[in-house]
């Protein structure tokens, strides 16, 4: 560890400056409700009642109440919402149609205040004489409603991790969902984050002033388009990415955590699914970075969603891992973990969309991507050792701790991997001072120190050097002269396995040549990929960049016509040029 707290804060500085993992000010403001208009007088100074001035005059109550905190505006913006939308769909006028989807987001937010709102039951309106529930239904989500439990309706908002939105205009209001509970054994986050829209349904007859006969309706944007209102088929609002900008806001970076301390318990290695599991889909595993996580892939997963046969074909799991432990280590998290989620969605192994998984990983969540599809043999031991393996005087549970990482075939469940900006012979920062100052950051518990101390005293003259000198950090491995990471690059990949490469070329690297700033060209790429694409961007910009997106949509797009052209997976459509 650097000596005085200076030292650290310096390297610190640095290290994020390198890795380009900061993060802007997130921006989020709450929907932008309309004023009250006050009354408009004629000659004979009697209220002038326009098509939509009874719902003037009750939204300006219902503003008065709620500012009161009086749960009757719930009831009056309901009322609003009803009138100012018509049997067909459409607001009359501008105005009418800014008031309609003003009541519709004062209805979540205040129903939520006064506890009005269930999702599984609906939403609670009181009149002078009784009270009933305007039903609410759910359409297109693999949400159950008993996992709605918070809705937050969309306003303004910004972030320079989500430059493209994708959004649009239509019946009702975009919602962000948001899900607190994961159940055991799901594979959902603590907090998931996703999409929906709220639309009101009026009935064709408005001769009801209680409206029984009205419906809401929280509509899925990225599987539902359109919904009827009143019979008729509306296209609806949509925004897809404010979930994303949505959990920026909330959960703030925690991968300087997993670097610095990686073998807390606080920061294991995980495995989530987005939404939850839908049989039938290809799953898409993402892998971040060194000094990076899951968020690193927001830009990318904001425009996949967009695509409706995305959505349609395949699921998305990202996969978070601390990155200051050796990456082989990770890799054998993955792996295991890739076969436990197996064994609970599918047990008998009757889904082909769960044996042709594929991961996608960037920078060095390439060469966890790489460890899940090749065989090790004994080149990865023989790289570190040697002695054979078989013949090693090691305490019991270490040997089987060293059996996971070094030991492997590929995965039968992995049939296709896409490496962007993987450093597959390593990144010359590794042996820089900024990068064995980094290195020497990452805290190693005593216990772990003592279980390779008892193996190399136990093992003399065996181990090489550099594992002789400490528990390895990734750092260490990324330095193009490991001996594993060199061991790692002759590696055979699985018979069933196809690979891809993206790296950029955007600046030029003192004694590397053309790079993208951290990993050289010659590093990035892979004499196996039937396919590699050249990218005018940065280490830190390369997934994030239209031009890689475009490319993952293509390779997956081939994945899908390998399985319409194998007769094996029916649930899909391909797109074609």
């Amino acid at each position: 560890m650097p000596s005085t707290p200076l030292t650290a804060l310096l390297l610190l500085c640095s290290i994020a400056c390198v890795s380009g993992c900061s993060r802007s000010e997130i921006v989020w403001t709450g929907p932008l409700c309309v004023r009250p208009l006050a009354p408009v007088k004629t000659a004979g100074h009697v209220e002038q009642e326009a098509s939509y001035g009874p719902a003037e005059r009750l939204y300006g109550i219902a503003r008065e109440r709620e500012c009161q905190g009086i749960d009757t505006c719930v009831d009056l913006y309901f009322d609003v919402a009803r009138l100012t939308c018509r049997v067909d769909g459409q607001c009359r006028t501008r105005r009418q149609r800014l008031l309609h989807k003003s009541a519709l987001a004062k209805i979540v937010l205040t129903g939520q205040r006064f506890k009005r709102i269930n999702p599984c039951r609906g939403l609670r309106i009181r009149s002078s004489d009784y009270e009933f529930w305007v039903p609410i239904s759910f359409h297109g989500f693999v949400w159950q409603p008993s996992d709605f439990h918070r809705l937050v309706p969309v306003g303004n908002y910004e972030s320079h991790k989500v430059t493209r939105v994708h959004r649009s205009d239509g019946a009702g209001i975009p919602m962000v969902v948001e899900n607190r509970r994961c159940p055991d054994g799901t594979f959902l986050p603590e907090h998931s984050y996703f999409a929906a829209t709220l639309v009101m349904d009026v009935p064709c007859c408005e001769e009801d002033v209680l409206a029984s006969g009205v419906e809401i309706k929280v509509v899925d944007p990225l599987r539902v388009h359109a919904t009827a209102i009143a019979g008729r088929m509306t296209p609806i609002a949509k925004d897809t990415s404010a979930p994303f900008v949505y959990r920026l806001k909330n959960e703030p970076a925690q991968f300087l955590g997993g670097f610095f301390n990686p073998y807390s318990d606080v920061e294991e290695s995980k495995l989530f699914t987005v939404e939850p599991f839908q049989p039938g889909k290809i799953p898409v595993v993402f892998a971040h970075g060194l000094l990076s996580d899951p968020y690193t892939w927001i830009e990318m997963l904001n425009d996949l969603q967009a695509c409706p046969w995305y959505v349609q074909n395949y699921q998305t799991w990202v996969f978070e891992y601390p990155t200051g432990q050796a990456f082989v280590k990770s890799a054998a998290e993955l792996r295991e973990q890739l076969v436990l989620a197996r064994h609970v969605f599918d047990p008998g192994r009757n889904d082909p969309s769960l044996s042709d998984m594929v991961v996608v990983g960037h920078s060095m969540g390439g060469l966890i991507a790489k460890l899940q599809v090749t065989h090790s043999g004994t080149r990865l031991w023989d790289a570190v050792s040697a002695k054979p393996f078989d013949d090693m005087k090691l305490n019991p549970t270490f040997r089987q701790e060293l059996q996971r990482y070094f030991f492997f075939d590929p995965s039968p469940d992995v049939g296709r991997a896409v490496f962007i900006g993987t450093p597959h012979r390593g990144s010359g920062i590794a042996r820089r001072p900024i990068g064995i100052l980094a290195s020497a950051l990452v805290s190693v518990p005593q216990s772990e120190k003592a279980k390779l101390k008892q193996a190399v005293e136990a093992n003399p003259g065996v181990f090489t050097k550099q594992i002789v000198r400490g528990v390895p950090s990734s750092i260490d491995l990324l330095n193009p002269r490991n001996e594993l990471l060199q061991a790692m690059e002759k590696l055979p990949a699985g018979g069933h396995v196809t690979l891809h490469t993206i790296f950029g070329n955007s600046r030029w690297m003192l004694g590397n040549g053309p790079s993208d700033g951290v990993v050289p060209v010659s590093s990035a790429r892979d004499s196996r990929a039937i396919s590699e694409l050249e990218v005018d961007a940065s280490h830190f910009e390369l997934n994030d960049s239209q031009e890689a997106v475009n490319e993952v949509l293509r390779i997956l797009n081939q994945h899908l016509q390998t399985h319409v052209d194998d007769a094996c997976y029916t649930n899909s459509y391909v797109v074609t040029d």
